[in-house]
């Protein structure tokens, strides 16, 4: 069909050339097609068409689609360029309403993508059909409307007169039927399907059905009709009257509830109106940078939320508050404004209007927000979490989970892939030719980042000899000031924003091409600038060498303990400490340092003498000391930002005040820094107290009091990349265990380098007392070589003259890419896709020293016209509190069954859905059956917990058989909403402790349980409860024998940990882990998962 349309622009073009051969301006042709990408593989055959060199035909290609921006889409009535013919490529969307004067021609393709929804599952899908006769009649009503017209139809005169429908399928027979099923409900004339039944075209009995039992999950409907069971119907509730009052989609409005429930109620109208609007974010860019620069924009105005929803509520909020300071004082400034932060001014504009709507109609319900002393306030870093609970609750069942749980080995195979390189900071190329020599070109493939605003100073490229892979990694660049957060990229998790950004790169296709020299040239070329020589067929190249390992003060591989003073704190993450040994030879340097005679000769006589990275003299505290200098500050007086190399802290300091190295000292510059930088091991940031995933200002107090009490006493984990990962000694207790109590922190896995080091460490030191002393300083100095990052030399590339070869590289990609799946039963055996303007397109494991499952949740769920994959839409990625999916299913499930394992020792899975028929047991609604595998312990306070908070929102809505509004004072409603503050901050501050996971083919399948099994529940609102009490399961104790057969278990594995030789594969029976050698047993046993199983069992290790 593209063939014909293409023959047909040239018949027309000749056509038009012999009727007017001097027109000042060509008329235009219409185009019909039935998506997006017919419309953009159409406007490609017409790209290559202007291409070719002889033609003598000029096309103008347009595109008109409900996806392109408003000033994209007022083209269409722009004349095209002298010699030009316009070329409209149109949807349906110019079917009617739009008329383009100068349209003469339409070609129509006679198809269509309508939006079907399936009932039973609610994935809905843009299905490819033949439009009805209706439409066709309509689309060639679009030529001729000032001027004669003709319309080219490309289907067979018969087919169009006898097989193509006369009018397209109505609405109500393919789509969503929840709004109009609650209308006829307020009708209170009788069951939804009798009253439906009446209609023109009444819909299928099954659509009602399942739309009968979607709204029961979502609380519109109640399970009962006066009192009594109904499959077929339900008495609505005070949600689903709401509901049928917003001119919304019936998750909105839930969305809008629960944001009331929870004390949230602006933020998520806000969030309700944006989903109700074209995307407020423009991502149809004409060239990849430009998609690029429109998805970074985006995770911006995300900030480390990881949600699509989160991004439209700061954008919202930022234009609101520019037009209230008069910021933005006309349309041209709007837009101007907007065009640069890739929003669409037109959806901001109608999504103020809809927000204004939905509060006025809210005022009708008694929704809003309270008068402060009945508000229940949350502090900014706790709304962060409660506006993701709202959107979980809101969204159920749309729950998607990450890859396998608990797979430990998974992170070896990450630093593999990387060839020991951090995943959270590195990407890598492939098709690099091994023939070539990469470090000539390492600055070309820096260049790659450029658009990217990814400087040539922040990026490492490595080369591995022999293999095809070019590594690339991001590195922190402390000439930064990243105090103004506006200027700095925030991403979830530990990966590091440029990773996010090169992995877009590659979606979006953006150019990655070097020039390269002939091999044999770049050789001579390479030997004769001294770069490095061809050794037996490999490239060696020449690595900066490290000066003088032997006087770093790094812990050495036998250091256990050590005495010291910490100098400098940023955060618990970064920290910098003099060991005490030390203290002597810095306080002599101090004094050398301070000589008043010789600073005073010391003197720099012209700022150009001070070049970054040097080493100087600059004040701190009153007195001189090293400093190197990281950049000149931009301010009005001339100063330079230093870095104190003995001390860790950083400061601005005036050209006057700095000080050269005196002949008789010019060697201290030399000398490596006193101190080392130091982490906490073992505990990350508490999740609920700290979002975003820093460390807090309390804990940086709590540090800073522990350093102020003077010399502390550290012991050393590990040592990675010169950081070492360290515990602090207080008492008969660790700093790190304090903070985990305060639940300031949370126990955590080190990553795979951190335990092999650690690893490495203890065996070492175990065999201390064997070497001699000359090979213990061996051992040493090979140890801080191996522990030191190695760089290759800097070198200026080849003139670009001389590279006279191409290499196009593939990538950049990321071994933390990854997928999730679909936790209800109608998506679990589909491949599901998130979609490509969403935050979340480039999907990474946030934190993959963290085996924990990770949620996200869809705001909506639509399906490939194939069936086979599901695309998730506006996603949201959950906190990273462990549990926090089981946790959420079971707060807003209908009803829940709890499975234990085996033995009946603990909760392994949940099954969560509407329920079950009683008389058979067969799911009442199994295409949205939950089912989530735990990782970590639930325990029966849990249930407690779950259920009092189930109560208070149930307290909130409701209302009596005849009931329209729930008669509840505003002290009562303000009470409820403190409490369940009280009770969601107090459910996800538990430390929960790992377990291993269970997989059984009953999980999806309802049980019948003997009522001595289930710990008892009261129905204290009875069937009118929208969250009725979920019912736990009894717990048996663990069987001592079974205990006792898992400590002689774990006496074995650390006994085997201990030798060097092979050892056949075995299982830990704690955890349920596979596990094939020593290195991977003792890897096993310093992660978290086996760590909390050996505390449930009391089992300490013998030493």
């Amino acid at each position: 069909m593209y063939g014909i349309a293409l023959k047909l622009i040239y018949v027309i073009d000749n056509i038009e050339k012999h009727e007017a051969p001097h027109a000042a301006y060509k008329t235009s042709i219409l185009i019909f097609l039935p998506g997006i990408n017919e419309i953009d593989k159409m406007c490609r055959l017409i790209e290559d068409i202007n291409d070719i060199d002889d033609n003598t035909i000029k096309l103008s290609p347009i595109r008109l689609h409900s996806l392109i921006s408003p000033d994209e889409q007022l083209k269409i009535f722009h004349q095209a360029p002298p010699g030009y013919r316009k070329v409209i490529l149109s949807t349906n969307i110019a079917e009617s309403s739009v008329t383009v004067p100068d349209v003469k021609y339409v070609i129509d393709f006679c198809l269509t993508k309508s939006l079907v929804t399936d009932s039973a599952s609610n994935f809905s899908c843009l299905q490819l059909h033949w439009a009805s006769k209706a439409n066709c009649r309509q689309r060639s009503g679009r030529a001729g409307r000032v001027m004669n017209g003709r319309v080219y139809r490309l289907v067979p005169r018969y087919y169009y007169d006898n097989c193509m429908n006369d009018y397209s399928v109505p609405e109500m027979l393919r789509c969503p039927l929840e709004n109009v099923v609650l209308r006829a409900k307020l009708l209170d004339m009788g069951p939804p399907p009798d009253i439906l039944g009446l209609a023109m075209n009444p819909p299928n009995l099954s659509d009602i059905h399942n739309t009968i039992l979607m709204l029961k999950e979502l609380g519109a409907l109640y399970m009962t009709v006066n009192g009594t069971y109904s499959v077929q119907d339900g008495d609505i509730s005070f949600m689903g009257r709401i509901m049928a009052a917003l001119p919304l989609d019936v998750r909105l409005s839930r969305l809008i509830v629960l944001g009331y429930i929870f004390g949230v109620l602006d933020d998520a109208v806000i969030m309700a109106a944006g989903l109700s609007v074209r995307s407020v974010f423009q991502f149809q860019g004409k060239t990849p940078h430009s998609d690029c620069e429109a998805y970074i924009k985006k995770l911006s105005f995300a900030d480390g939320s990881g949600s699509d929803l989160f991004a439209m509520l700061k954008a919202y909020k930022l234009w609101s508050s520019m037009c209230e300071q008069n910021n933005l004082r006309d349309d041209d400034a709007q837009y101007a404004w907007a065009n640069r932060c890739h929003l669409n001014i037109r959806s901001l504009k109608e999504m103020h209007l809809l927000r204004q709507e939905i509060l006025e109609r809210l005022e009708g319900f008694n929704l809003k927000t309270r008068n402060s002393y009945q508000h229940v306030h949350w502090m900014d870093r706790e709304k962060t979490t409660i506006l993701k609970i709202v959107i979980a609750g809101a969204f159920y069942p749309n729950y998607f989970t990450r890859t396998t749980l608990n797979d430990t080995d998974r992170e070896r195979g990450l630093y593999h892939i990387l060839c020991g390189n951090d995943p959270c900071s590195t990407v890598y190329f492939t098709n690099f030719n091994t023939k070539h020599i990469g470090q000539l070109y390492a600055h070309y493939i820096k260049d790659i980042f450029r658009d990217l605003e990814i400087g040539p100073q922040d990026i490492e490229v490595r080369f591995q000899p022999g293999s095809e892979k070019v590594l690339v990694t991001f590195k922190n660049d402390l000439e930064k000031d990243y105090d103004e957060s506006s200027k700095r990229l925030v991403v979830p998790g530990r990966v590091r924003p440029e990773v996010y950004k090169a992995i877009r790169m590659r979606m979006s296709k953006m150019r990655t091409v070097i020039n390269v020299m002939d091999p044999r040239l770049a050789v001579k070329y390479a030997e004769d600038k001294g770069y490095g020589a061809m050794i037996d067929g490999v490239w060696q190249s020449v690595k900066n060498q490290i000066k003088h390992p032997d006087l770093y003060v790094l812990p050495s591989v036998f250091q256990k303990k050590l005495k010291g003073r910490i100098t400098h704190i940023e955060n618990c993450g970064k920290f910098f400490f003099l060991p005490i040994t030390e203290k002597n030879r810095f306080n002599e340097m101090l004094d050398i340092l301070n000589d008043e005679k010789s600073l005073d000769t010391a003197r720099f006589m012209s700022p150009a003498e001070v070049a970054k990275g040097m080493i100087l003299c600059a004040p701190l505290n009153d007195r001189y000391q090293r400093a190197m200098v990281l950049k000149i500050s931009s301010t009005a007086t001339l100063q330079f930002k230093v870095l104190f190399i003995d001390n860790g802290s950083t400061a601005f300091v005036r050209f006057e005040q700095l000080r050269a190295f005196w002949p008789q000292i010019a060697s201290m510059a030399e000398i490596p820094p006193r101190i080392f930088e130091c982490r906490l091991a073992m505990i990350e940031p508490s999740t609920v107290r700290s979002p975003n995933g820093k460390w807090s200002e309390e804990t940086k107090e709590l540090l800073q009091e522990c350093a102020d009490t003077g010399v502390v006493e550290i012991e050393i984990f590990s040592v990675v990349e010169a950081v070492a990962n360290i515990i602090i000694n207080i008492g008969n207790t660790t700093f790190n265990d304090l903070l985990v109590e305060r639940k300031l922190a949370r126990s955590s896995d080190e990553n795979y380098l951190s335990k092999s080091d650690h690893d490495y460490r203890q065996r070492q030191q175990a065999l201390a007392n064997r070497y001699l002393d000359e090979d213990q300083v061996r051992q040493k100095v090979e140890y801080l070589e191996s522990i030191l990052p190695k760089k290759d030399k800097d070198i200026p590339p080849p003139p670009l003259t001389m590279c006279n070869k191409m290499i196009r590289l593939r990538g950049p990609f990321s071994p933390l890419e990854t997928k999730i799946f679909s936790t209800v039963r109608a998506g679990s055996w589909k491949s599901v896709e998130i979609e490509r303007d969403s935050v979340n397109s480039v999907l990474l494991d946030t934190d993959p020293q963290d085996v924990h499952e990770r949620l996200y949740v869809a705001a909506g769920v639509t399906a490939t016209q194939s069936g086979e994959t599901i695309v998730a839409r506006a996603t949201t990625l959950m906190p990273n509190i462990h549990g926090f999916g089981a946790l959420m299913t079971m707060l807003f499930c209908p009803t829940m069954q709890i499975k234990r394992n085996s033995s009946c020792t603990k909760y392994v899975a949940i099954l969560a859905g509407l329920g079950y028929n009683p008389t058979n047991y067969k799911p009442l609604y199994a295409e949205h059956d939950v089912v989530l595998n735990l990782d970590v312990e639930i325990k029966t306070e849990d249930f407690e917990m779950i259920n009092q908070l189930r109560y208070c929102m149930d307290s909130l809505l409701f209302t009596d058989i005849g009931e329209e509004k729930p008669s509840i004072l505003p002290k009562q409603i303000g009470d409820l909403q403190a409490k369940i503050k009280q009770l969601i901050i107090k459910l996800l501050s538990k430390n929960r402790k790992y377990i291993e996971t269970h997989v059984s083919e009953n999980d999806n399948i309802w049980l019948e349980h003997d009522s001595s099994e289930i710990l008892e529940t009261v129905a204290v609102l009875g069937d009118r409860s929208l969250f009725p009490m979920l019912p736990a399961l009894v717990l048996r104790d663990e069987q001592y024998d079974k205990i006792q057969a898992l400590l002689l278990h774990c006496d074995e594995l650390h006994r085997l940990a201990q030798f060097g030789d092979t050892v056949k594969p075995l299982s830990c029976r704690l955890c349920n882990q596979y596990l094939e050698n020593v290195m991977q047993i003792r890897i096993h046993l310093l992660s978290q998962l086996h760590r909390d199983g050996e505390l449930k069992i009391r089992y300490k290790p013998k030493k």
